[in-house]
Formats: C-alpha cells, sequence, structure tokens
C-alpha cells in the first residue's frame, strides 16, 4: 500500500482505522502467513487479543496434575504455592523477549537467525520447535483423551480399543483444524472457550477445596538437601511449562 493512500486516509493504513482487518485474516478462511514476514498493513492485533487465547491454553487439566504433583513429591501446600510462584516468575523474560517479534513481524523460529546463524537455528528449531513441540502437544493430547475417555464412559458407551482411536483422532483433527485455520479464527473461538474452561476449573476448584485438608503435611516433612533437591525440581517443573 503507497504513501498516498496511507496519508490521505483512504488505505488500509488510514488514520481512521490503524487496526483494519485484512482479507487474509478473518475468521474460518485458511492461515496465509507461516514464517514469512506479515506487512504491516496486516498487524492490527492488539495485546488485549492474546489474554484469551493463553488463558484458554493454561487453564487445564494438565495444570492440575502438576500442582498435585509437587504435593506428591513431598512438599507441604505452602511450599508448593511458593515453588509456582517462583516458577512462573521465569516466563517473565519470555515475555520480554517477545517485543522482538511485533518490531520485525516475523516469528521467533526466524529472529533467532540472528543469534545462531542460519545453519545454527536449524539446530535450536529441530530441539525447541519439534522435540520440545511434540513432547507439548502429546502432553495434551494424552490429557485430553483421557478426560474424553471417561465423558464417553459416563455416555453409557464402551471405551474400547476403536472408541479410543476415534476419540483420539477428532480430538487431533479438531487441533490440526484450528491451527490451519490459524490466527483470526483462534481470536474468535478461544474468548468463549476460555470463559467456558474457567467456569468448568472455578466449578472444579470449588470442589477440591471444600474436600481437600488445606493442613496436610507430609508424613515425613523434607529437610536439607532433599527439600532443596525437590524444591529446585519443582520450579524447573514449573518454569518448564
Amino acid at each position: 500500500m503507497g504513501s498516498t493512500d496511507r496519508d490521505s486516509g483512504t488505505g488500509r493504513g488510514s488514520q481512521t482505522d490503524p487496526h483494519p482487518e485484512t482479507d487474509t485474516d478473518r475468521p474460518g478462511r485458511i492461515e496465509a502467513h507461516g514464517i514469512d514476514h506479515v506487512p504491516d498493513e496486516e498487524r492490527h492485533g492488539r495485546p488485549r487479543e492474546l489474554f484469551p487465547v493463553w488463558a484458554a491454553a493454561n487453564v487445564n487439566y494438565l495444570s492440575m496434575v502438576v500442582g498435585g504433583a509437587l504435593i506428591l513429591m513431598g512438599l507441604s501446600l505452602g511450599q508448593a504455592i511458593a515453588v509456582i510462584v517462583l516458577g512462573s516468575l521465569f516466563w517473565a523474560p519470555i515475555g520480554l523477549l517477545a517485543v522482538s517479534g511485533p518490531a520485525s513481524g516475523t516469528p521467533s523460529e526466524v529472529i533467532a537467525r540472528a543469534m545462531y546463524g542460519i545453519r545454527g537455528n536449524r539446530v535450536n528449531i529441530a530441539v525447541n520447535g519439534w522435540l520440545l513441540c511434540i513432547c507439548y502437544i502429546a502432553l495434551n493430547l494424552a490429557a485430553a483423551a483421557v478426560a474424553a475417555f471417561v465423558l464417553v464412559e459416563k455416555a453409557g458407551i464402551e471405551t474400547n480399543s476403536g472408541v479410543k482411536i476415534t476419540v483420539v483422532v477428532v480430538i487431533a483433527a479438531l487441533t490440526l483444524a484450528i491451527g490451519v485455520y490459524g490466527h483470526a479464527t483462534m481470536v474468535k473461538l478461544y474468548p468463549p472457550i476460555a470463559i467456558a474452561l474457567t467456569v468448568t476449573f472455578a466449578v472444579v476448584a470449588a470442589y477440591v477445596c471444600t474436600r481437600a485438608g488445606l493442613g496436610r503435611q507430609p508424613a515425613e516433612p523434607l529437610t536439607g538437601g532433599a527439600l532443596w533437591a525437590t524444591l529446585a525440581a519443582g520450579i524447573t517443573l514449573i518454569a518448564s511449562g
């Protein structure tokens, strides 16, 4: 889009609508961008749009499992909460580093070339972009499948191998479809998903809290080196996400 259109206020970059929605970024349309540079006129996202996206991704069954794991590791409730807070602080530098994305108009996998070089960045992507992400997706699909199996059983359907395979394929297909239809579809879908998940887990949390022994202490409280090792392991577990 030329400077004339921008300055006259008639183009996509006009002062009357600084964040217009382009034809290539509408809900229900296949994502047009991958790791390529996103032109200025197509950058209309707002920071607040990311809140429901990340909220929906983190309000999940796996978070409850991780929280419970800290108690099973031998930590008290107070120690577990402290570990969760400290481990979560490790994500602050990630947020600071993310400012490079809007400035460059490219994802982190491309920006990392400036640090590692093109060849070195291939190794970085192979480890972080593939192995870790595949593990992350596998854990989430596994957690979703386990929950879905229970719902199927509650519906009176026997969860044999065929049913389990069908459930896993449906979950994987839905996950893939959201990725294919990309940014605009995610921004549109995730607010109601985040609300539904938050309400669901608020009910679950209330149920758990009314039945949990908040004053519970480990049978053999950890001390010395064992305590510090467990705290370090817990912080690593939370920080690694």
